[in-house]
């Protein structure tokens, strides 16, 4: 027969002792206590994120519509969009499309033919001007790009222009009418010709050869009136 010493058999005991308490521990303790970003309750949790009105988004927009870059991004070497929609839509709708004035005929071009004045004189000159701008609609965005600046934009234009008819020098009658760009992009500036548009006289028939004419000579004015705007962007945000 052998025995168990003494001092053994308190140290298992004791062993035993310690395991079952650990174990009893071990079953009060939450799963989640063994992952170290669960240790907190969700009470003190972050909330969601809030949803911008239209009117905070604008707010948003325009504070980020300071000079240059990101504050990260300062020598403009890394690749940076930031849309300005809003603000393009109101500096043309506003000011640029508005100061498009020109006259006609020009050096390359000829008057189409046109009714008559009272006294059978032939129209001999034409005054054109943009009354307002009704709809500017689209995209546009300023690229800033290993210290490149590029502005891309995609609008839809529709202007309201008014055409002073003129005889020897005098008044004859003003014809109206709207210029409808249906899509006009920065590739456009290089191109000798208005993008396609749909050209509509208030006067009907009669007039109508005549405003398309004075409508489709607008390319310059209108072209020069969009390379503003580029100018004035990369003024804005560089």
């Amino acid at each position: 027969m052998s025995f168990i010493q003494p001092e053994v058999l308190a140290t298992s005991t004791a062993s035993s002792a310690a395991a079952a308490a650990a174990a009893q521990e071990e079953l009060k303790r939450k799963p989640t206590d063994h992952l170290y970003w669960a240790k907190t309750s969700s009470v003190n949790a972050a909330p969601p994120p809030k949803q911008l009105t239209d009117e905070e988004a604008k707010q948003l927009e325009a504070s980020s519509s300071g000079a240059g870059g990101s504050a990260w991004n300062k020598g403009g070497n890394t690749w940076e969009e930031k849309k300005i929609n809003t603000w393009v839509h109101e500096l043309l709708q506003s000011e640029l499309l508005p100061a498009m004035a020109y006259k006609l005929p020009t050096a390359s071009t000829k008057l189409p033919s046109m009714p008559a004045d009272e006294q059978g004189l032939a129209p001999d000159g034409l005054a054109v001007r943009v009354v307002s701008a009704d709809k500017v609609t689209g995209d546009c965005t300023y690229v800033l790009s290993r210290g490149k600046q590029r502005v891309v934009f995609e609008l839809e234009l529709r202007i309201k222009l008014e055409v002073e008819v003129r005889a020897a020098g005098k008044l004859q009658t003003i014809v109206t009418g709207v210029l409808h760009v249906h899509e006009v992009t920065n590739d456009d500036l290089t191109q000798p010709k208005l993008p396609d548009a749909k050209l509509t006289c208030d006067q009907g028939a009669e007039w109508q050869s005549a405003f398309e004419y004075a409508a489709k000579q607008s390319w310059p004015s209108l072209k020069s009136g969009l390379e503003a705007l580029v100018a004035r962007a990369k003024e804005k945000w560089r």
